[in-house]
């Protein structure tokens, strides 16, 4: 089993990403989790959600291809 450290990935897309989120200062990115294991999409939310982002979910390419056209988003999660 291959496992992703998401904290690493994310900060190698942004260095900046998950800095200045506090309580006085909300700045909060909206995530697209697209992935056809339900298990798979509730962890990646759990620990988005606990870093302060909005997270989609998507089971499919089209599910997330609607979810895009309907919400912004600001990094797309995907196997």
């Amino acid at each position: 089993m291959n496992y992703v450290d998401l904290p690493a990935v994310l900060r190698a897309a942004d260095k900046n990403w998950g800095a200045g989120r506090d309580a006085s200062h909300k700045m909060h990115s909206t995530v697209l989790v697209a992935d056809g294991s339900a298990f798979s999409r509730g962890l990646l939310r759990n620990y988005l959600e606990l870093a302060g982002h909005p997270v989609v979910e998507a089971a499919s390419g089209a599910d997330a291809l609607k979810q895009l056209e309907r919400t912004a988003v600001t990094a797309v999660v995907t196997s």
